[in-house]
């Protein structure tokens, strides 16, 4: 743009007698038109309207992919959160399973308390095996508040996650208002509501077994106490059947002189 003017001066500049004496100044005006049409040309409305439709166009973009990015990590955390409710199912099922084996555990705890009272005896062969299953249940219970204490730091730990991640979603403000990224969240939210629910639930089935242990292990020493009087008392009566008794071997020996002497005189 500049350079027909600059050739126009080097001309002049060579031609000293075509040289007004204003040339500088004509110069300078020329250059002053020539920057100003530069300028106007540089900021007229088709090339604005071209430079925003640009720059909307990038920040469009930008936002959808921060906003792919974002729903990629929500599938994922769903995908953890729905492991964790299978997990929970689980642990579920297998406190159903137990509180069954308690019922039956009870069950036969009253029919060996019914069998001791017809036949004391039969004591020594039921009392070992319902210590073992009492045992083994216990193991379980044990087994279960590990695993149940494990899952709610698992869960706790994809819930932080979570609200990382909607801290984040606040971020893409430029986007519309997605029903099926707020249907989403809602589900959660409930999901997670749900989870919390089944957990108290399972920690008062496990107090409720845990008091029940304790009756029972109180009812087996009870057992055990009654089992060791009635043991005393046996072996005192043997003892005392195993004693000799001392009037009889006198009468005895005294029989015993009495024929020796009648058959030294005959």
């Amino acid at each position: 743009m500049f350079k027909p003017l600059i050739k126009k001066v080097r001309e002049k500049s060579n031609n000293p007698s075509t040289l007004p004496e204003n040339s500088s100044d004509e110069i300078n005006e020329n250059s002053s038109k020539d920057t100003k049409n530069s300028s106007d040309y540089e900021n007229s409305p088709p090339i604005r309207s071209h430079r925003r439709t640009d720059s909307n166009i990038q920040q469009s973009l930008r936002n959808e992919s921060r906003a792919s990015s974002i729903s990629n990590e929500i599938d994922s955390k769903e995908d953890i959160l729905k492991q964790k409710d299978d997990t929970i199912e689980r642990l579920m099922q297998e406190t159903v399973h137990l509180q069954n084996e308690m019922t039956i555990l009870r069950s036969q705890f009253t029919e060996l308390q019914n069998l001791r009272e017809k036949n004391p005896s039969d004591n020594t062969v039921k009392v070992p095996y319902l210590q073992k299953q009492i045992d083994s249940l216990r193991s379980d219970n044990e087994n279960l508040k590990l695993t149940v204490k494990s899952l709610r730091t698992q869960l706790s730990d994809v819930e932080s996650e979570r609200d990382d991640l909607l801290i984040k979603s606040t971020d893409v403000c430029h986007l519309k208002p997605n029903d099926d990224f707020q249907k989403k969240l809602d589900r959660q939210k409930s999901e997670n509501e749900r989870h919390e629910i089944e957990i108290q639930n399972l920690k008062e089935a496990l107090i409720e077994r845990d008091v029940i242990i304790e009756q029972q292990d109180k009812r087996l020493l009870i057992d055990h106490e009654t089992q060791a009087i009635q043991t005393d008392e046996d072996q005192s009566f043997v003892q005392v059947l195993a004693e000799p008794d001392v009037d009889t071997i006198s009468k005895l020996q005294a029989e015993l002189d009495d024929k020796n002497r009648v058959r030294y005189q005959n």
